[in-house]
Parts: C-alpha cells; sequence; structure tokens
C-alpha cells in the first residue's frame, strides 16, 4: 500500500517495560503509509513544526492501567506480552477503580481486597481483561460478569499471548480499546501508546512491515482531524487513519482537532 507523505522510520532496541513505560528507541530512514484496503491515501499538507520522539515523551503515557501491586511481580512478563498486541497497557500499583477498563493478571492476588474490588469494578460497568492463570483463582466471578471479563489465555506465558489467532487478538484488542473510543486492526508485535488526548505512539516490533489502522469513536473523539508527524498531517477516511509501519520501528503522531 502506498501513500504520499513519509514517516521517519526510527529503529527500536528492545522494549523496555517498567512503570511510566518508558519506550527506547534509535534513528533509522522513512516510509509511506499505505490505503487501508481499497481506501486511497489523501494527500498530506505541510506543516512547520516537527514532531519528534524522544526517550521520555511528555505528557506520560496513559491507556489500560495494568494493576501490578509492589508486593508481586506474578506474570510481569504477560503484562509485556499484553502491550504487544495492542492494548495500551501501563502498570499501576493502585487498584484502577476510576477508569472504564483495566487489565489485571495473578500480580494483582498480592492485594488480598482484590476478589471484591474486582467485582465492585465490573458491577459500576467497568471493563475488565483478566489472565486465565488469575481467573483460575477467582471462583466463578469471571462467570458471573462474562459481558464484561474478558479472560485471556496466559498458560502459555508471553509465548503463547503472542502467538494466539488473529482473529482472537483482535476481540481482546477491541474489548479494551473501546471505552477509550479506539477501535485498531494490526497484527500482534505492533504496540501502542496513548499520551493521553494529545498524542499516540506506534511502534512496529515485527521484522516486516505491518499496515495498521485507527479508527476514532465519534462519541469520544468528536472534533479529530487529523494526526501529525515530522511537519506532515495524516487525515482521516471517515473516523479512520491507515498507515504503514516499516519492520522494528517507531512513530509518535500528534492528535489534531478542529
Amino acid at each position: 500500500m502506498k501513500g504520499k507523505g513519509r514517516l521517519t522510520q526510527r529503529r527500536v532496541g528492545p522494549l523496555v517495560l517498567a512503570v511510566g513505560v518508558g519506550v527506547m528507541l534509535a534513528t533509522g530512514g522513512r516510509l509511506k503509509p499505505p490505503a487501508w484496503g481499497s481506501e486511497a491515501a489523501a494527500p498530506r499538507s505541510a506543516r512547520p513544526e516537527r514532531h519528534r520522539l524522544s526517550p521520555s515523551p511528555h505528557p506520560s503515557p496513559s491507556g489500560v492501567p495494568a494493576y501490578a501491586p509492589v508486593a508481586s511481580r506474578a506474570e510481569a512478563e504477560i503484562i509485556d506480552a499484553t502491550r504487544l498486541i495492542g492494548i495500551p497497557v501501563v502498570r499501576t500499583g493502585q487498584f484502577p477503580s476510576a477508569s472504564p477498563v483495566a487489565f489485571f493478571c495473578a500480580s494483582a492476588l498480592a492485594d488480598r481486597q482484590f476478589p471484591q474490588r474486582l467485582r465492585s469494578f465490573v458491577a459500576a460497568g467497568g471493563r475488565a481483561l483478566i489472565t486465565s492463570r488469575l481467573a483460575s483463582r477467582l471462583g466463578r466471578l469471571p462467570s458471573e460478569f462474562a459481558g464484561r471479563i474478558f479472560v485471556l489465555p496466559s498458560d502459555g506465558g508471553p509465548t503463547g499471548v503472542l502467538a494466539l489467532p488473529q482473529a482472537q487478538v483482535e476481540r481482546f484488542r477491541n474489548f479494551a480499546l473501546f471505552p477509550l473510543g479506539l477501535r485498531m486492526e494490526a497484527p500482534p508485535r505492533v504496540s501502542l501508546t496513548l499520551m493521553g488526548r494529545r498524542a499516540l505512539v506506534v511502534e512496529n516490533h515485527n521484522p516486516y512491515a505491518a499496515g495498521i489502522k485507527l479508527t476514532f469513536l465519534a462519541d469520544q473523539w468528536p472534533t479529530i482531524q487529523c494526526l501529525a508527524s515530522e511537519g506532515t498531517e495524516i487525515p482521516l477516511h471517515g473516523r479512520s487513519v491507515a498507515l504503514q509501519a516499516p519492520p522494528k520501528a517507531a512513530e509518535q503522531f500528534q492528535i489534531v482537532s478542529r
């Protein structure tokens, strides 16, 4: 797929996920964004300001809180793998009661009040993506709230998560992204980091180029106009924008509203 604009390619080193979700990058070449499916990419218009990705972008990453009490590191590697299937998880040591969606793994069991907190969370309307290892310790709770609790298979470790069928990846990813007003189509090993409502970072950890489609839901993003990067704008087609990320590369985009 071809587009008329260009994005700056940056080489991505090993992913380091800690509190704050740091992104370690080195520089590379350029790429062209594609049309998605039958869509033709619209021309970009020049922008005077350049938007560069730095190791400590501002504002801080936001997204889907991953509850990981400091007393436990159980399934910490599953949090990393979950990010690599496009779910913008951000570690937190506090129970994310105010978030519309959250991710929970076996680490949460270090909190003795966790089962009751989870029950209250989903009963109040929150969405929970939980690992199968955690689900096996929660009795009937996951089945009682089957519409609000999705169970991510984790018995195979991070390798098993990254080997999930594409259709299953899309289901888990968009279950978590919907409360944030987003949908995403992308292969595994493509991650998304949100910087509030001002910017986002797309990273392709694959050794091949990856087609990516982001859809911004009208209710949560009523005035979004385009994404901007490296002095150019990428307009939306309807509510969606199509990109192609080069191998082992990342790009930061400013979110531009009317």
